[in-house]
């Protein structure tokens, strides 16, 4: 029989020829296509003469008359056609069908191959969408530590300044008179401003140690996140776990035929228990 299966959907053509071989019995059913055997064999390897020492089973009488060949032919294009669809796999979401010849492992495999190339560019467009948000995130630790820096060398200089501030003004005191001079007070009064500018450059450099330390996080969280949506990508194109489907295309009625439609004898030999075993496999 040959089988014309055509699919405009999936651009399918494809040409499939069906070799079988039923037994003709006297009964009901003289011949079951269900229980037919599928065959290597092409009608150009028969022969027209058995080998020597070879007979002849006798012919059912069913077989001898010649409308039941043309009603068996007719009765196997309606089995073939109904029966032997061809079954190709659907990976739906990816919109993909397999070609005729291709198992389930090697679809998956050309799968895998396609769902790299998209995974690469969606893994492509996600890594600039977190670069500029990671380049935004080091510079902002990049001057807050810059401001850690100034604002402890400031803050430096102010102890340093301060210290010595105090210093002059508890000296000029001590060595001054029994009596606080004016001068001692001014010296005192700067200290004490010196002192309060030395608070304040230690609470600037506090404050930008904590704009350093929630930029860390930032781009703790950052790259966490990244790490997230990569491996989420790589589960969405697995190849392994993508869901697939069979379809079943039912030849084409108009180009499916029936081609050489014989009677044929098939040899058998009787195996070392005496039973007849099939001798062309």
């Amino acid at each position: 029989v040959g089988l014309a299966y055509v699919n405009a959907r999936h651009k399918l053509r494809e040409h499939r020829d069906l070799i079988l071989c039923a037994t003709i019995n006297d009964g009901p059913v003289p011949v079951e296509w269900e229980t037919a055997q599928a065959v290597a064999i092409h009608p150009t390897d028969l022969e027209t003469r058995p080998l020597p020492g070879a007979s002849f089973a006798p012919l059912p009488k069913v077989a001898k008359r010649g409308a039941s060949f043309t009603k068996w032919g007719k009765s196997l294009l309606r089995w073939a056609k109904k029966e032997k669809p061809l079954v190709l796999l659907r990976a739906p979401r990816l919109k993909q069908v397999s070609r005729p010849d291709e198992d389930e492992a090697r679809f998956r495999g050309r799968l895998a191959q396609l769902m790299r190339e998209k995974r690469d560019l969606k893994a492509e467009k996600l890594r600039r969408k977190y670069e500029s948000k990671y380049a935004t995130l080091e510079k902002r630790l990049l001057r807050a530590e810059q401001t850690i820096s100034r604002e402890q060398e400031q803050a430096k200089s102010r102890k340093v300044e301060t210290a010595i501030s105090f210093g002059s003004a508890i000296l000029g005191a001590f060595l001054g008179r029994k009596k606080v001079s004016a001068r001692s007070t001014y010296r005192m009064g700067t200290a004490l401003k010196s002192a309060g500018r030395m608070r304040k450059e230690t609470m600037d450099v506090a404050r930008a140690e904590e704009l350093a330390a929630a930029a860390r996080e930032d781009l703790r969280v950052l790259e966490e996140r990244f790490q997230e949506d990569m491996d989420n990508l790589d589960l969405q194109h697995d190849a392994t776990t993508e869901e697939i489907e069979p379809i079943s295309i039912a030849p084409k009625a108009g180009d499916s035929h029936l081609g050489a439609f014989l009677l044929v004898w098939l040899p058998y030999r009787r195996d070392t228990l005496g039973e007849w075993a099939p001798d062309w496999e």
